[in-house]
């Protein structure tokens, strides 16, 4: 390896493959009777390594997340429906790091919470 490239490679604490979480998890409650459904959902990932764009020696460590989500539908006639969905209700932000150092901040996103409403009409 070269010379120069070596610290950028974290040499006591390598990076693992990437997409590769250790944990993960999914929980999904779900209703539904008909003209009414409704769904909250729970996701989870330990912190893994990742490639931020199109230099495949460009890795990153996302830390883990917890997302909570919440949509709810209503069918009023069979021509005419409502959702509505919430997004990220936890307002998890996304955090990145280089060489699986934590003091390395590559990056540090908060999307925050989103809304939608939305109508649906079949003729």
């Amino acid at each position: 390896m070269d010379s120069d490239l070596k610290e950028f490679y974290p040499a006591n604490n390598p990076l693992s493959a990437t997409g590769l979480a250790k944990e993960t998890a999914t929980v999904d409650l779900w209703y539904s009777d008909g003209k009414l459904e409704s769904r909250l959902g729970f996701k989870y990932h330990s912190p893994f390594t990742v490639i931020t764009g199109w230099d495949g020696s460009a890795l990153r460590t996302l830390e883990s997340e917890k997302t909570l989500d919440f949509s709810t539908s209503y069918q009023l006639t069979s021509q005419v429906g409502l959702r509505f969905q919430a997004s990220n209700l936890t307002d998890e932000r996304v955090r990145l790091h280089y060489d699986n150092t934590a003091n390395r901040l590559a990056s540090d996103s908060r999307y925050g919470r989103r809304f939608s409403l939305d109508a649906t009409f079949r003729y």
